[in-house]
């Protein structure tokens, strides 16, 4: 696992200062790469997937791709229409 981890490393440019960082996202890479193994093996499935560039990200990370989410606390009551005239 450590080698094509290495490998996709070096395929997306990515270098981690420390160990534990590097170690730390071994341990994603190899729990995407057996999910990926998972659903590559199902017969029943039309398609594959593989690897990219999210596959060492954590899902606090990639969910940070997916919008802006405002503050819990702002509801319709909070809004203020302001008036056009004048514009």
């Amino acid at each position: 696992m450590t080698q094509k981890f290495v490998e996709h490393l070096s395929k997306h440019g990515l270098s981690y200062g420390t160990t534990e960082e590097f170690d730390f996202r071994l341990s994603i890479f190899a729990e995407k790469d057996a999910e990926i193994q998972r659903i590559n093996s199902d017969p029943a499935n039309t398609f594959t997937v593989g690897h990219n560039f999210l596959s060492t990200w954590t899902k606090d990370e990639t969910s940070r791709l997916m919008g802006y989410k405002g503050p819990k606390n702002i509801s319709d009551e909070n809004v203020v229409e302001l008036s056009e005239e004048n514009l």
